[in-house]
């Protein structure tokens, strides 16, 4: 019998390309995965979706400390094979208007991409898809028992609808990133021909028939969700409505969510970019008084002016390029040596003190059971699932708990500990 392990080489493989290189962002650009809310309700805890502090280490280079194992990236690598798969669905089934779809909020530099786009045959209703993958007891529970879609995932269609709004609106939106696709899609026969490579990452196509019909009236969202172990699948339509506060709730399946308002996304997002700008100025500041300054041809983003005005073309020389550069790696080492006072404050409790562990066990966060394994010390502690699953939790860690220095060294070990997470809705 030979010794080949055919998986020995291909998960790691995996996990490298799923988790790729930590690299710190020139611009203040946020991700939609990254969407976060504030709760309505506070009682239990203060936010839904991504941490601050998690993007804001992401955006800085910040090193992994917790990475994927391969069981993870496998799920990864199985959720974009469904959700490739409703494109081509979309299209047999005759309801394909479009995909791939791209759009860019610039006032939070925000750049957005629509799965896929389709077109009620009966009304003409445009409807933007989003589908997820699921898979555990929990998920299964939430999503087909509860009928409650993940609001992590919420958030991020509700952006959509809400800069969509309208057939018009998303019809000019399908067709100026059709327009910008051509465009670089010549650039990279230009480089080409001249034996060099240009890439981008703009890949719509649509139905210019089906988007010709869509209705110009208000479009409707559908989160679909497919079961990885049973196929199973669940649809939620998701809509937008004003309530008599001025404030945007989502709706799903004609039932108002006031968990969170969209509102509250958008200003979210402008809050972590000030941490973004603040650290960055700051690195800037500190290269200037070693007397290291920024390449006159940079123009270097440190406020959200600079965003709005923009750089422009600028014709650069070879050696230009490689001094801004140079440049930048040292400011973005720089900044991430700065104190944690620059950092966003954790949003998410990797441990829970006694007295929250009994607050949300009376709210019901806590089920029966893990409490009474906590309380037996069966468990030792609980805390939030999104420490257990954050990229670079291994940096506030240090921080927040320095008495388990000396555990740092197991960090994944110590992070991946499901018995202690708890989830909440």
């Amino acid at each position: 019998m030979g010794t080949f392990n055919v998986f020995s080489y291909l998960d790691p493989a995996l996990v490298k390309e799923e988790m790729g290189d930590p690299y710190a962002s020139k611009t203040p650009a946020v991700w939609p995965s990254e969407a976060s809310a504030e709760r309505v309700d506070k009682t239990l805890f203060n936010i839904v979706g991504k941490c601050h502090r998690a993007s804001f280490m992401r955006m800085m280079g910040f090193s992994v400390t917790n990475p994927a194992d391969a069981t993870g990236a496998w799920k990864w690598l199985m959720g974009r094979a469904i959700e490739s798969g409703l494109t081509d669905q979309a299209k047999l089934a005759g309801i394909y208007a479009a995909n791939g779809v791209k759009h860019f909020i610039r006032d939070i530099t925000l750049s957005l991409e629509f799965d896929v786009i389709a077109v009620d045959p009966v009304d003409k209703r445009g409807w933007i898809l989003e589908c997820k993958s699921y898979s555990g007891y929990y998920a299964k529970k939430e999503i087909e028992t509860m009928n409650k879609p993940k609001l992590e995932n919420l958030i991020q269609i509700c952006l959509y609808i809400l800069e969509a709004r309208t057939g018009k609106r998303l019809k000019a939106m399908i067709q100026k990133s059709l327009d910008e696709r051509k465009v670089l899609d010549k650039k990279v026969r230009d480089f080409k021909k001249n034996g060099e490579v240009f890439e981008h990452r703009n890949r719509s196509e649509a139905d210019k028939k089906m988007v010709k019909s869509m209705s110009d009236g208000p479009i409707g969202g559908k989160l679909l969700y497919v079961d990885r172990d049973s196929a199973s699948r669940k649809e939620f339509t998701i809509e937008i409505y004003q309530d008599f506060d001025g404030f945007h709730y989502p709706q799903v399946d004609g039932v108002p969510f006031k968990i969170f308002t969209m509102e509250s996304v958008y200003s979210r997002y402008k809050t972590q970019q000030g941490y973004w700008f603040r650290a960055r100025a700051q690195g800037a500041q500190n290269l200037a008084q070693k007397g290291i300054l920024p390449p006159p041809s940079l123009k270097l983003v440190l406020c959200a002016q600079d965003v709005v005005d923009g750089e422009g073309f600028v014709q650069k020389t070879r050696e230009d390029l490689i001094a801004e550069s140079n440049y930048l790696t040292l400011l973005e080492d720089e900044v991430r040596l700065l104190p944690s006072s620059f950092w966003p404050p954790a949003e998410y409790e990797w441990s829970y003190s006694p007295v929250r562990v009994e607050l949300l066990f009376e709210h019901g966060a806590i089920g029966k059971t893990k409490y009474n394994d906590y309380k037996k010390d069966k468990i030792k502690r609980l805390g939030d699932w999104q420490c257990s699953y954050c990229s670079v939790a291994g940096h506030c860690l240090k921080e927040a708990r320095p008495e388990l220095q000396y555990l740092i060294t197991d960090l994944q070990g110590l992070l991946s500990d499901t018995s202690a997470e708890v989830e909440i809705g």
